[in-house]
């Protein structure tokens, strides 16, 4: 079905390197409560779904440089910042002198 929105090039962006799959693959499986043996189709196929260079994208895309042409003209138009995410660290409470990060670290063990 025709819905006039202009075709654009995605990755479906879900870790920023390659490397994180693995991490994802583990995070999906204490959210599902199951291993990394038995999680089967539950995990990621592949590696690729990470932030890619334009020069990466323009080859996956190659066939279609229109998709590239208009991701990059509503790209142009984005203004967001991960300031924009609103999100604050809890704070917790500490001893004197200690700072946010090294209660953390002390917690991680």
């Amino acid at each position: 079905m025709e819905s006039g929105l202009p075709l654009v090039a995605t990755n479906g962006v879900a870790y920023a390197t390659p490397s994180g799959a693995s991490l994802l693959d583990v995070l999906t499986c204490v959210r599902q409560k199951t291993t990394l043996e038995t999680a089967g189709r539950q995990l990621e196929r592949n590696s690729e779904r990470y932030v890619k260079t334009p020069a990466q994208m323009a080859r996956l895309f190659a066939d279609l440089p229109e998709a590239i042409a208009h991701t990059l003209e509503i790209s142009s138009r984005l203004q967001f910042t991960l300031a924009d995410l609103g999100y604050e660290f809890p704070r917790y409470p500490r001893a004197e002198g200690e700072t946010q990060m090294s209660f953390l670290r002390k917690r991680r063990g």
